[in-house]
């Protein structure tokens, strides 16, 4: 990386051109950045089955399980 801080101190110009140059082509690659006001996401599910002989419902939601 020293070459570049080199080439910036030797040529200011070409180091405005390179800087200006990044600067434009980021700039037209974000206008043309897709952007949706509600994108679709598909949120993971996982799915927990708890099987407790003799156990009611709420025995199980109480005692076994967490929220």
């Amino acid at each position: 990386m020293q070459w570049l801080a080199e080439i910036c101190v030797k040529r200011p110009v070409f180091a405005t051109m390179l800087i200006m140059s990044l600067v434009v082509v980021g700039g037209f690659s974000f206008f043309r950045l897709g952007v949706d006001l509600f994108p679709k996401v598909d949120f993971p599910t996982i799915t927990v089955t708890v099987r407790n002989p003799g156990a009611s419902p709420q025995e199980i939601e109480t005692e076994v399980t967490e929220k």
